[in-house]
C-alpha cells in the first residue's frame, strides 16, 4: 500500500486518503484535513460558489460599462419615462439606453417603439432632422 505524509497534519497515511488534484496525482493535504480546511472557509464565506448574476445581469452590466457609467445608474435611468415620448416605464417594460452615435457616449433612455424608430433612421442625426423638417413642411401646417 502506498503511502503519503499530508502537509497539514504531517501524519502518513495510504493514498486512497487523498483527493485527486485533476493532474493525475494526488492533493497534498489529505482528505480529512482538507474538509476541516472547506469548513472553516465556509464559516468565513457560506457560499462563495452562488453569487447573484443571471445572464440577464451581466447582459445588464456589459451594457452599462459599454456605455460609461455604472450597472446601478442605468438600472435607475431605464426606469424613467421615455426622454423622446414620455411614456412610462415599467418593471415589465423597461426602457433602453441610446448611445450617441457621433461621441460613443451614454444618451439616455427611451422606449422601445423610440428606439425601433431610430434604428429605422440609421441612428442618423440628419436624418431625423430631415424628417421633422419634412413633418413640419407638409403634415404639422
Amino acid at each position: 500500500m502506498e503511502m503519503r505524509t499530508c502537509s497539514t497534519c504531517t501524519e502518513s497515511k495510504p493514498l486512497e486518503e487523498f483527493h485527486k488534484d485533476g493532474k493525475g496525482g494526488r492533493k497534498g493535504q489529505c482528505a480529512q484535513c482538507r474538509n476541516l480546511d472547506r469548513k472553516e472557509a465556509r464559516k468565513v464565506n457560506p457560499a462563495p460558489h452562488i453569487t447573484n448574476r443571471t445572464p440577464a445581469s451581466e447582459r445588464m452590466r456589459a451594457t452599462a460599462k459599454a456605455l460609461g457609467i455604472t450597472s446601478e445608474e442605468f438600472t435607475t435611468a431605464r426606469m424613467r419615462p421615455c426622454e423622446a415620448c414620455g411614456q412610462e416605464a415599467g418593471p415589465d417594460k423597461p426602457n433602453t439606453g441610446m448611445v450617441n452615435p457621433e461621441t460613443g457616449t451614454f444618451a439616455g433612455t427611451v422606449c422601445l417603439s423610440c428606439a425601433k424608430g431610430f434604428a429605422f433612421l440609421k441612428k442618423d442625426p440628419r436624418i431625423v432632422r430631415a424628417l421633422l423638417a419634412m413633418l413640419d413642411k407638409h403634415l404639422l401646417t
